[in-house]
């Protein structure tokens, strides 16, 4: 049986452009014998394996054919590739308040051993990154302020890290949990590295991803008035967007 490492995020800890490097490197990957899963996987990460153990643990553990068949087939996957090491990601596997332990032990009873991986930031960063990943990209467009924002949105799940081990030392007692630093890893100058080096798989790092970078607090500013209608230009939406980040080009998190 391969051994599993189980990255949960948390959100807006980088965990997409994290996603985006496995996949890129998925065929190095697979020469280093590492397999990271076409199953249950949406483009880049694998919230669809991680909804179908949310949706058989929400009102008590009952075995749904998604996770049923999902289970199955990556089951098949990680035999048929000889790997002895599996890598699964999805910021999904956070919302401990959604899923119940005897589901998530189907998933890790596939595996010899578990190992999850957790990247904690600071709460009020944290935040901060999350109003600005709203305003930036919320199809209802964005108009309240940040104070507003943060009475409207306690992010729960984003902030529930006194779940986690709860729930998988429970799904599994010999689970291995790892929480890391974010901050830490932004001062290493690349986060995508530091998690490749954390995970063991240096060698198939080869360069960083950048994804779903958010404004600077002048351009969300900017982007706000605008939203709210205080601010008027003939520019379109994402035009827009761009003459922002070119105006004020200062640090993004």
């Amino acid at each position: 049986m391969a051994k599993l490492i189980l990255h949960i995020g948390g959100h807006r800890t980088g965990s997409t452009s994290i996603q985006a490097a496995l996949h890129a490197a998925r065929k190095r990957l697979r020469r280093l014998g590492v397999l990271y899963p076409e199953t249950g996987r949406v483009t880049i990460a694998h919230h669809s394996l991680a909804n179908a153990v949310r949706g058989s643990g929400v009102a008590g553990f009952e075995e749904t054919p998604a996770l049923t068949s999902s289970l199955e087939a990556l089951r098949c996957e990680v035999d048929a590739s000889g790997c002895e090491t599996v890598f699964i990601s999805s910021e999904e596997f956070i919302r401990t308040c959604e899923m119940k332990a005897a589901a998530v032990g189907q998933l890790l009873s596939l595996f010899s051993e578990v190992r999850v991986v957790c990247f904690l930031r600071h709460q009020a960063p944290l935040l901060e990154s999350s109003y600005k990943f709203s305003a930036l990209w919320d199809v209802t467009a964005t108009t309240e302020g940040f104070a507003e924002y943060v009475r409207h949105n306690t992010i729960g799940d984003h902030l529930a890290y006194r779940d986690i081990e709860p729930l998988f030392k429970s799904a599994r007692s010999d689970t291995r949990i790892d929480f890391v630093s974010f901050a830490a890893a932004q001062r290493s100058g690349s986060l995508v590295r530091y998690f490749f080096e954390i995970a063991g798989i240096a060698n198939a790092y080869s360069g960083e991803v950048r994804t779903n970078e958010s404004l600077g607090r002048s351009a969300t500013l900017a982007l706000l008035l605008r939203n709210r209608g205080e601010l008027h230009d003939s520019l379109g939406r994402g035009a827009f967007v761009r003459f922002a980040r070119k105006l004020f080009p200062e640090e993004r998190h």
